[in-house]
């Protein structure tokens, strides 16, 4: 009974896939090749790198089962890799110096901070050891 209710529901029209057509592509299609991406992917132009993830994009609209282990592996690290804005890069030089400047002033003001820190600890000793001296004067 319930398969004659869902048969119908198979049966209905769908709506075609869309594909992104490219005509006179300037890509050779070893871009498209997905084997190695991850030590390839930082050298590669621009435009491959798009070119590839479209590529990877309209295949994962498909079933996974059709998906060589190039392209799964090539997926997972489109997804999860250390590219983009999840890359760690080293810092550049004028980077670097930036930080130590900074750096520098910070604990310089700290260091400066900590001593008047102690030096008014020292008044504030002598001044309260002070006046119990000069009340015990008085009395």
């Amino acid at each position: 009974m319930l398969r004659r209710l869902i048969r119908p529901i198979w049966r209905l029209p769908r709506a075609p896939k869309v594909q992104s057509i490219r005509h006179n592509s300037t890509l050779n299609e070893e871009y498209l090749d997905t084997k190695n991406l991850p030590m390839r992917w930082e050298k590669m132009e621009k435009e491959a790198q798009e070119e590839i993830i479209d590529h990877l994009s309209d295949l994962q609209d498909e079933s996974w089962k059709k998906l060589s282990p190039d392209n799964k592996r090539a997926c997972y690290y489109l997804a999860y890799g250390e590219w983009g804005p999840r890359n760690k890069q080293t810092m550049t030089v004028p980077e670097v110096v930036f930080k130590l400047i900074t750096s520098g002033i910070l604990f310089i003001v700290l260091g400066v901070t900590a001593v008047n820190y102690a030096i008014d600890k020292e008044k504030k000793e002598q001044l309260e050891s002070g006046s119990n001296q000069s009340a015990a004067q008085v009395t």
